[in-house]
């Protein structure tokens, strides 16, 4: 019996040195986890002038401090890590990238979203963010986790798109034969078509030369836009054919290496300030068009029943979008 409840004290012992190594090591592999920091690059093509990068600099510091410093983003303007497209790549790659998207590009993966950005499918912002958070929009951002995309939020308000032109524009007539640089959404182009004019798709660090060497006659763009382009414009007519409201979208892959709490703690900061940024835009647009003004722009309202009709046309060329105007209309009018 000596003998016996001797052995059965030795496995114990050993037992239990095999336990406490064990947890040792777990203990040490969590708190490696809690101290492992992660950089993101954020990009986007606007100059850091621009209240666009100066918002997703208070996302940063907000999140580095939220996070202890576990989660540390480095803001990159004016498209130095390459255009939305390229940039958005890079993220499907697995790369530590971010960048502010558009439902255009967005629309590569998911054909249905080029419907966010229809002529006049929201009347303003709040409908917009309202659809956002619709069972049909989530179910959008989800098909794009299949091609390597997660949207941390789509709640950062750009402002309603306009014409800017050399020439002043009074009437849909007025667009004809105009050359107008905007980008490679389909959606965009073909608005431009329905007003009459050529849609020329352009980089947006390429537009300000392209207007000055008359490559093309205007743009479309929002009255937030950032650059000196009373030198080469000197009209904007306010149009209003969609509202530019966008995601900022990282890698799917990257996102999901990163330990549940940041990945909760991006989410909520990118939404956050995402909101600070929408309002800040909405509050300050009335002050951002007096500036355009006096910088020596002349600022003119459009019939908008005549350009809603002009651009009706366009939901025939997407197949099933007449159908889906319904349904989204059907949605923010609850």
């Amino acid at each position: 019996m000596k003998k016996t409840l001797l052995t059965v004290l030795v496995l114990i012992s050993v037992l239990s040195l095999f336990i406490g190594c064990g947890s040792k090591k777990e203990t040490a592999g969590t708190a490696k986890e809690e101290t492992k920091v992660y950089t993101l690059k954020m990009s986007t093509v606007l100059p850091e002038s621009d209240q666009l990068p100066i918002h997703m600099q208070k996302l940063a510091d907000s999140l580095l401090a939220r996070s202890n410093g576990r989660l540390k983003i480095e803001v990159l303007a004016a498209g130095v890590l390459g255009d939305t497209v390229q940039v958005l790549e890079q993220a499907k790659s697995g790369m530590n990238v971010a960048v502010i998207l558009d439902a255009g590009r967005f629309a590569d993966y998911v054909p249905a979203m080029n419907i966010f950005e229809a002529p006049y499918i929201f009347n303003n912002y709040e409908e917009a963010l309202k659809f956002t958070q619709s069972d049909m929009f989530k179910g959008w951002v989800k098909e794009a986790e299949q091609y390597g995309i997660h949207v941390s939020s789509w709640n950062w308000f750009q402002g309603a798109r306009h014409y800017w032109t050399q020439k002043e524009m009074k009437s849909i007539a007025d667009f004809k034969n105009l050359k107008i640089r905007t980008g490679s959404s389909p959606m965009w182009q073909e608005i431009i078509k329905a007003f009459g004019a050529t849609p020329v798709a352009i980089a947006g660090n390429e537009v300000y030369s392209a207007l000055q060497q008359k490559v093309v006659d205007g743009m479309d763009a929002q009255i937030t836009t950032s650059g000196n382009y009373e030198e080469v414009l000197s009209y904007i007519t306010k149009t209003n054919q969609f509202l530019l409201l966008s995601g900022i979208v990282v890698g799917q892959g990257w996102y999901s290496s990163l330990p549940a709490d940041l990945q909760m703690m991006l989410d909520e900061e990118v939404a956050k300030f995402g909101t600070e940024y929408s309002n800040y835009m909405l509050n300050n647009l009335a002050s951002m068009e007096a500036e355009l003004i006096k910088r020596g722009f002349t600022i003119n309202d459009f019939d908008l029943d005549a350009a809603k009709k002009a651009t009706d046309v366009v939901y025939d060329k997407f197949p099933g979008f007449r159908d889906l105007k319904t349904q989204i209309r059907t949605i923010v009018e609850k």
